[in-house]
């Protein structure tokens, strides 16, 4: 009986290494199309989009090819500002984006324009400072 249950337990560690998923790590850099080396956050979407928040805008990575958000002072829709601190991603599928300085956008997928929340007067209506260093959602409520 021992033999048995030494038998049926190998066979079935057998199985579960044989089916067990492997996870490969590929190295991203400047060369890879990455717009910058200094990166402070990283997020991988719903979609399963990678994006990585850096001194040089935001940058969308698709598993082949990358692409810039950036700042333009003349599109109001852009990106607020050139240095992104933090991403975030809420339970109904929007993309925060905080800046250092230039407060706290939401990414609309559909049109791929940013909306940009700054900070308000007088205090308490809004964000208290323009420099975004974490971004978490409270409850489900849809803003």
């Amino acid at each position: 009986m021992r033999s048995l249950t030494v038998t049926i337990f190998l066979l079935l560690a057998g199985l579960t290494i044989q089916y067990a998923q492997t996870v490969e790590l590929d190295e991203l850099t400047i060369e890879d199309g990455l717009t910058q080396g200094m990166i402070h956050d990283i997020l991988q979407d719903s979609l399963g989009f990678m994006w990585f928040a850096t001194k040089d805008g935001l940058n969308r990575y698709d598993g082949y090819n990358f692409k810039l958000y950036s700042h333009f002072p003349s599109d109001s829709f852009s990106l607020s500002g050139h240095v992104v601190n933090v991403l975030f991603e809420d339970s109904f599928g929007r993309l925060w984006v905080g800046t250092h300085n230039n407060g706290l956008n939401v990414f609309d997928r559909t049109s791929a324009r940013f909306y940009k929340l700054d900070y308000e007067e007088p205090p308490g209506r809004g964000l208290n400072s323009n420099r975004i260093f974490s971004v978490e959602q409270q409850n489900d409520s849809i803003f």
